[in-house]
């Protein structure tokens, strides 16, 4: 029996009377809880105030109200039955002062865990750390196939931009995972995914079939050109976008686990960057709106183009080395930080021969994190009152030289992954895949073969500039007020 059933029998929740519980464990509003009511067939109705709680009192359809209200006015006892539930009613076998310490989080991991192996273990002081640790590992290691199974089915149906965004996120929190515990996933098992998805990918890419998310609503942010307008179009008050040069999926997941002493809710997007992705193209089409414009410039101006994006308000753009306080940020409506260390850290990384994963990578950017003030940055601009964006302008990927250095070609020298090219110059590529840029006139991209890049043989780095999904899938985050 799961410890989901053993509640809804131990609170009868089957039973025709109407109920009222008081929760004071949170469990009864845990994700897993609620989805084994619905599954059941079982109606009922969640509230956290007494307004709530008196109207789904007197509805005559809603026979199970679950609150987070401690204290029950006693006229309500004369209209259900009041019960409390507390770390004493949960079905496991336990000493009270072992689970007391816990948070929420802990105890839901020790719940799932006991229901994976034994419900009934006693759970005591002595061993609930050794209990904690396994639950973790648990839930980690059933995380991990949960998504690994999303990615599959996913890979299973027809191809489109919506799916590749949502690969994007998927693998990427596998990839961070995986980095963060590799017994997680074996390496081949994780590369044999990613072979996967450049299969699902990449003729749909090349085709140029993204060219349809330029004609989806700005509010939907499915390309990085849509940011300053959806910004534009939300800004109510003081707004800050926070832009982390070559931050993938995977890095944001990283960044989101650093900011964690903050305590913040999102709302998570995918967008794709634009193609080539490279920052001169890619960043262009954040700051100034377009999908083109990027192709055209020699120069990006962030800093211009955010004040003209924002006419009417008081603009400042910060760079990673900027020291920023209250009296920095007084005045001002709109600002945006550019954090470069993602990208400089990436190119930065050396690899043993024929090691080709990201772990060496997140290893130095987490290190740099936690030495570096993009904690207290954030958290000065939360506590200033601006209403907090991050984006990225592109992603990238461990490469491996092909053998064809083309530098003069390359738009950025750390970026091997694409050449933007004119028409005239075709006949030197013939042997390469290409794509039409959607929208602009003369330019094609050259792709070098799979996850190549135009370097040295052999030679192993990160870079970018290509269209696989962890280059071309980035992270569009609100923080939730």
């Amino acid at each position: 029996m799961t410890w989901e059933n053993a509640i809804n029998i131990k609170l009868n929740l089957i039973d025709i009377s109407r109920q009222i519980i008081s929760d004071r464990t949170d469990i009864l509003s845990s994700f897993e809880f609620v989805s084994f009511l619905k599954s059941s067939g079982i109606s009922f109705r969640q509230c956290n105030n007494l307004s709530d709680l008196i109207h789904f009192t007197e509805s005559g359809d809603v026979k199970i109200i679950i609150t987070t209200l401690k204290d029950i006015p006693d006229f309500l006892s004369a209209k259900a039955d009041i019960k409390k539930f507390t770390l004493a009613d949960l079905p496991i076998n336990f000493d009270p002062q072992a689970l007391e310490p816990l948070s929420y989080t802990e105890l839901l991991l020790l719940l799932n865990y006991l229901n994976a192996t034994n419900l009934l273990q006693s759970v005591t002081k002595s061993n609930i750390q050794f209990f904690l640790q396994n639950a973790k590992q648990h839930h980690e290691k059933f995380t991990a196939e949960q998504l690994a199974e999303e990615i599959d089915a996913i890979l299973r149906t027809e191809v489109d931009y919506e799916n590749i965004l949502r690969l994007g996120a998927l693998f990427g929190e596998l990839q961070f995972r995986s980095f963060h515990n590799p017994e997680l996933i074996e390496q081949d098992s994780l590369s044999a995914i990613q072979q996967r998805l450049d299969q699902y990918t990449y003729d749909y890419i090349l085709a140029g079939n993204l060219k349809n998310i330029f004609y989806e609503p700005s509010s939907n942010v499915r390309s990085v050109s849509s940011i300053l307008q959806y910004l534009k179009s939300n800004h109510k008050g003081k707004t800050a976008l926070i832009c982390f040069d070559c931050m993938g999926m995977a890095e944001w997941f990283l960044l989101k686990e650093y900011l964690r002493p903050l305590n913040l809710s999102y709302q998570d997007r995918q967008s794709f960057a634009l193609i080539p992705t490279i920052t001169s193209v890619s960043r262009a089409a954040i700051y100034y709106g377009s999908n083109t414009e990027g192709f055209k410039l020699t120069y990006v101006n962030e800093a211009k183009v955010l004040q003209q994006q924002f006419p009417d308000s008081s603009c400042k753009l910060f760079r990673e080395k900027d020291i920023i306080t209250p009296d920095s940020l007084l005045g001002l409506d709109v600002i945006s930080v550019i954090y470069n260390f993602f990208d400089d850290i990436s190119h930065a990384t050396k690899f043993p021969v024929n090691f080709e994963n990201k772990s060496l990578y997140f290893d130095a950017a987490r290190n740099y994190l936690v030495n570096s003030s993009v904690l207290d940055h954030i958290r000065l601009i939360l506590e200033e009152g601006y209403q907090l964006f991050f984006c990225s302008d592109h992603g990238s990927i461990v490469a491996r030289g092909n053998g064809k250095k083309i530098d003069r070609y390359l738009q950025d020298k750390f970026a091997k992954r694409s050449c933007l090219i004119d028409d005239t110059t075709l006949v030197e590529f013939l042997d390469y895949p290409q794509m039409k840029i959607p929208f602009v006139e003369g330019k094609t991209l050259v792709l070098p073969q799979g996850r190549s890049m135009f370097d040295q043989l052999n030679n192993i780095e990160i870079s970018h500039g290509g269209i696989a999904v962890e280059e071309l899938v980035v992270p569009f985050i609100e923080v939730v007020k």
